[in-house]
């Protein structure tokens, strides 16, 4: 799986969203032909509605990324259906009216317009149904080998297995002692690597922590064997950088000290261009938010004290980067006694403490929006780690390991692991955000930034909060 622009990007999604650019194009063709606009021809289009057809691709795209049709996991039925795919187009479609109201001279036709969305609609879920049936033959799996072994081995495999089929065919493990033992099957010891691969048709080579002994100087004709393997185009990777790339997340639990060491540095932290643009797309994102939400704040401020006796913003103690405490600013939704017995809990599904007006703001994550103040004032950033409370970080530092790496970035309204899991409330939950936070970390860029802030629209839609 590629990552573009640090993004990570499945073959799956690539595939869809190019053919969808090309039905899009077709689409908007054929309804210029339809209305007499124009001869079948795609120049024309693009040469005489430059800006128009920018918007209308872009708006069209968007839409259909926060409507999950990229989400290549997301197996559910509905989400490919006509009528779904038709409620995204529409949404697209007034979207590009409201657009064009502002910007006349480059719009589309409105009859154009109407012809296109139905056969845009059409083509898009014909598209999806072929997809489907020839989707094995279009983008066969890659077969993968793992050398190594263990419980490391093992539980990698189980975990990569559940995300990434059909894209890759997991055959087994190169290992030597213990093979027995192994629900994955062992195909045979180091020495015959060469062999498997040949024998098993294998484009991936994968190697766990601790792998391979050469590092250290050790196997020499293994590693001239690996190097005329990769001459022959088989892919040889490390297990950790492999499953990062993939999934999006960092292997907590399965890297040694020196991979974080030598991977990869923080590029997005250590580089000063890159921290000012950040703070200057916070900055303009936190006005344009405030500015915009002034109405819905109004509304909640009344709502809040109304129906509850307290304050209406609450402020929490959290620790920012370098683990710097700060005075986290929220809406209140819980009662006024939440934490009478002194100490912090986690909130949770169905929790009793929140306040009926405070379990719709929750939802919808209108409680948050007072921290456009934390962010204007430098203490958090638009995107980043969720920010923890210092009782909390105490007991996860020692259960997590590297878990104190997430404050060497701003604590954020909304991330990379926020966008990609659900609400935490164990130690489990804070590992697998941690992964996430130190994938975000290491591949800090503006487009990932950008597709955070998209996929949180579609938390929003998709996944509300409790």
């Amino acid at each position: 799986m590629p990552a573009i622009f640090n993004v990570p990007i499945r073959r799956q999604q690539v595939l869809l969203f190019a053919v969808d650019v090309g039905l899009l194009l077709l689409s908007l063709m054929l309804a210029f032909v339809m209305a007499r606009f124009a001869k079948f021809n795609a120049f024309f289009v693009l040469d005489r509605f430059t800006l128009g057809t920018a918007i209308y691709f872009t708006v069209h795209v968007v839409v259909f990324f926060v409507g999950q049709l990229y989400d290549v996991e997301n197996r559910h039925e509905e989400m490919r259906s006509i009528l779904y795919i038709g409620a995204l187009v529409t949404v697209a479609n007034l979207f590009i009216f409201m657009m064009f109201y502002f910007l006349p001279e480059y719009r589309i036709a409105r009859r154009v317009m109407a012809i296109q969305a139905p056969l845009a609609v059409v083509l898009i879920f014909m598209w999806r149904r072929v997809y489907l049936l020839v989707m094995r033959r279009l983008l066969p799996p890659r077969r993968v080998v793992v050398v190594g072994g263990g419980e490391t081995a093992e539980s990698l495999i189980e975990e990569l297995r559940a995300v990434c089929a059909p894209e890759y065919e997991f055959v087994g493990i190169v290992g030597d002692a213990g093979a027995e033992k192994r629900e994955v099957p062992v195909l045979g010891s180091t020495g015959e690597l060469s062999t498997v691969v040949s024998r098993e048709r294998i484009d991936t080579i994968l190697f766990t922590p601790g792998y391979p002994s050469f590092q250290n100087g050790g196997d020499g004709d293994m590693v001239r064997s690996l190097l005329e393997l990769k001459a022959r185009g088989v892919r040889i990777s490390e297990m950790a950088t492999f499953y990062k790339k993939l999934t999006g997340k960092v292997p907590v639990r399965y890297i040694e000290d020196q991979w974080l060491l030598f991977s990869q540095d923080f590029a997005g932290i250590a580089r000063a261009d890159a921290k000012n643009l950040k703070r200057l797309m916070d900055i303009f994102v936190s006005i344009v938010g405030l500015v915009v939400l002034f109405p819905v704040i109004v509304v909640l401020v009344l709502l809040v004290k109304c129906t509850s006796r307290g304050p209406v913003l609450y402020r929490q103690e959290r620790f920012g980067l370098d683990k710097k405490p700060y005075a986290l600013l929220k809406f209140r939704t819980m009662r006024v006694d939440a934490e009478k017995e002194g100490q912090p809990v986690w909130a949770s599904a169905n929790d009793s403490r929140v306040t009926p007006v405070g379990r719709v703001m929750r939802r919808l994550r209108l409680d948050e929006i007072p921290q456009f103040i934390n962010v204007l004032r430098g203490e958090m950033s638009v995107i980043g780690p969720r920010p923890e409370r210092p009782y909390f970080v105490e007991r996860l530092e020692r259960a997590v390991p590297y878990y104190s790496l997430r404050f060497a970035a701003k604590p954020g309204l909304t991330g990379w692991a926020q966008v990609n899991y659900h609400y935490g409330a164990t130690v489990e939950d804070a590992h697998t955000k941690l992964q996430y936070d130190l994938y975000y970390i290491q591949e800090m860029s503006p487009l990932l930034d950008l597709v955070i802030l998209l996929k949180t629209f579609q938390t929003l839609l998709f996944r509300p909060g409790y």
